[in-house]
């Protein structure tokens, strides 16, 4: 990444309880759109450029879906998955 993000939204954000006896079973889901700038170069075994510029700057729009249960005091959040944006 060249600077910050340049922006988040939030494009989705769920409340699932699949069991309602068991709220231990509950997790939140939110679904994330990232814009950052980058800069991506990358060589070959011999040191040779193959793919991108080290000087030029990308706006890279990245779309991630999180997850984390709801009740449990050691839950953390994890990716779940990555939504392609073509």
């Amino acid at each position: 990444m060249v600077e910050p993000v340049v922006k988040i939204q939030t494009l989705r954000a769920r409340l699932i309880g699949v069991d309602k006896n068991d709220l231990n079973k509950a997790f939140i889901q939110l679904t994330l759109e990232f814009l950052t700038k980058q800069k991506f170069e990358a060589y070959d075994s011999k040191g040779i450029v193959i793919a991108g510029n080290q000087n030029k700057e990308v706006l890279v729009r990245d779309i991630w879906v999180l997850e984390k249960f709801l009740f449990n005091n050691d839950a953390v959040w994890r990716l779940c998955g990555r939504i392609s944006s073509k």
